[in-house]
């Protein structure tokens, strides 16, 4: 059943971060709380930590309609933590930053509009801040000593703890990000297995050789008179993707709008064009 093809793919991220809060209730479930215990209670995780973990699986689900969000998210709660105790995780609970990862895969995967290097910085500070979560005995839910560490200020362990765990945090979000890159970098350039259904044979069989393998799918969609949600939801990518395509396919074309390149693909030979591109897209 194609048609529930998108649909089902919407569904991999919710999916995903309901399964991994699931079994993060799971794992700590006998330490859960229903009400803030002291700071002695190193153990406890009271119910603005498990927001905390909810927050972290929204910022999952929303990561390919809204990725932007999903990164201003998990800043927003991460600063939170440092800012309020009760939402520090306990000496079990904070298995739950194990979930960022997905996040940094998902931003790899979908957030084609943020640069490489402000991507870089932002995941940077986020492994820093997680990394002092964990180790800064001032900003572990006691106060006194470090979540993964157990140690105090006076502990020269302290900063080998915090390098070890910010240099384990960036590898791990940058590995992601990168995965996720790579993921879809192979789907924006990937040739087409199969014809997009409503793409009339003139449109497949006439295609500027000077366009890459992806452009030629979005050029062959747009000269059949699809809009670019409609291109978005039949190449399976973003409509912002999808806007990125045919800017290039119009400047590689020297034409200034859609009109003109249906024009030039119905009426190549009244286009001021290079042979090679007039043959290609034939009479």
């Amino acid at each position: 059943m194609p048609s529930l093809q998108p649909i089902l793919r919407m569904l991999v991220e919710p999916v995903l971060a309901g399964g991994l809060f699931c079994f993060w209730y799971a794992a700590n479930q006998p330490t859960i709380v229903t009400s803030v215990p002291g700071r002695s209670d190193l153990a406890a995780t009271n119910p603005y930590a498990v927001l905390s973990v909810a927050g972290f699986a929204v910022a999952i689900a929303v990561v390919r309609i809204r990725p932007i969000w999903s990164i201003v998210l998990v800043g927003a709660l991460l600063a939170v933590q440092v800012l309020y105790w009760p939402t520090r995780f306990g000496q079990t609970s904070w298995i739950a930053y194990f979930m960022l990862p997905a996040v940094a895969f998902g931003i790899g995967l979908y957030a084609t509009t943020l640069s490489k290097r402000i991507l870089t910085l932002v995941l940077t500070v986020y492994a820093v801040v997680v990394a002092a979560l964990l180790t800064f005995p001032s900003l572990s839910s006691s106060g006194l000593y470090g979540t993964t560490n157990g140690k105090s200020w006076e502990s020269v362990e302290i900063a080998q703890s915090f390098a070890s765990s910010t240099v384990v945090g960036i590898l791990l979000g940058l590995a992601a990000w990168r995965l996720g890159n790579t993921l879809r970098r192979h789907r924006t350039t990937g040739t087409p297995d199969v014809r997009a259904t409503g793409v009339d044979d003139s449109a497949q069989a006439a295609t500027p050789d000077c366009l890459s393998p992806r452009e030629a799918e979005i050029y062959r969609l747009v000269v059949s008179g699809l809009s670019n949600r409609e291109i978005a939801a039949k190449a399976s990518i973003e409509e912002s993707t999808v806007k990125s395509h045919v800017s290039s396919v119009l400047t590689k074309l020297n034409v200034r709008s859609r009109a003109q390149l249906i024009a030039l693909h119905r009426e190549p030979l009244k286009q001021n064009l290079p042979a090679s591109i007039r043959s290609a897209v034939g009479d």
